[in-house]
């Protein structure tokens, strides 16, 4: 798999992962500010309790990468926008929000605009009973609605959407948002994913690169681990678990990592990666897939 670290300009704030268990963060965040700067570009995600950051790819960057050409868009995958008015509790609807924009993630890769204005309004909906920069995400929705039906122009600006509620979440938020928004979008594009890609022998490729999500899965588990004191992460954990056994019978081995400095400046690490997959094994782990994500769109 190829993560994205995108490194902040302010190099201290950089802790290796493996040396920081039990450290934190004594500076508190400036909560005052009314217009806050987000940063397009950045998607790493600093947790305000342990300092470490973590490589959050997009979800359009998931499933572009994953999906072959051979695979035709099926719009009956997508969790029903209707939905989203059914959840209660602040935790439900925040895997929610991060299902929806993996669905929103599916229609601009395919490039299937006419759902795009049911599904922003929807992820705009959610955004605002989280209280998450509401304002900001209408002007977001504006543009998808009028945006041109152009070749990757949706692509880009679904990105660029979900890349600001995550800029925002690392500037205001604790982490527990981001833990259960980033569940939510990394399940529901696996979900997407494998539900596409079921031809075992013809598809092989993607479902090599499917695997190969397993160092970002990880990532995902550790954030969430965090707060595994809260009654419903708890129990999710338990789900994300039962995943990560699945995911480890799939025997993905990362080789040493490369970091590579990109055009735009960004850093990307590289690692080779063994992937031994057998059908059984990928069909369980489709299955489980498929389970951990209808417990999560349960209202």
């Amino acid at each position: 798999m190829i993560k994205h670290f995108f490194i902040p300009t302010i190099a201290a704030f950089i802790i290796i992962f493996s040396s920081c268990t039990g450290c934190s963060n004594n500076t508190k965040k400036d909560t005052t500010k009314e217009d806050p700067t987000l940063d397009f570009e950045s998607i790493s995600v600093i947790d305000s309790i342990d300092a470490v950051f973590y490589a959050l790819p997009s979800p359009e960057e998931i499933i572009s990468y994953v999906k072959d050409n051979h695979v035709t868009f099926d719009a009956k995958l997508m969790h029903n926008y209707n939905e989203a008015k059914l959840y209660t509790g602040y935790e439900k609807k925040a895997l929610a929000c991060g299902v929806y924009f993996a669905d929103l993630a599916y229609i601009s890769a395919f490039n299937k605009s006419d759902f795009s204005a049911e599904y922003i309004s929807t992820i705009d909906y959610l955004l605002k009973e989280l209280n998450i920069n509401p304002q900001f995400t209408k002007k977001q929705q504006e543009r998808i609605i009028n945006a041109s039906m152009e070749p990757d122009s949706l692509y880009a600006i679904s990105r660029e959407l979900y890349d600001t509620v995550i800029s925002y979440l690392q500037e205001y938020d604790e982490g527990k948002t981001l833990s259960l928004l980033s569940v939510g979008t990394f399940v529901e594009s696996l979900y997407l994913t494998t539900r596409l890609h079921n031809d075992f022998e013809k598809q092989k490729d993607a479902i090599n690169r499917i695997a190969e999500q397993k160092l970002l899965f990880e990532d995902i588990v550790t954030m969430a681990t965090t707060y595994e004191k809260n009654q419903i992460i708890s129990e999710m954990i338990g789900d994300l678990k039962v995943l990560e056994q699945s995911f480890n019978n799939l025997n993905v081995h990362i080789g040493e990592s490369e970091a590579k400095t990109q055009a735009d400046g960004s850093l990307r690490i590289e690692g080779k990666s063994k992937i031994t997959i057998t059908e059984e094994n990928y069909f369980i782990f489709s299955d489980n897939v498929q389970d951990f994500r209808t417990k999560i769109i349960k209202q």
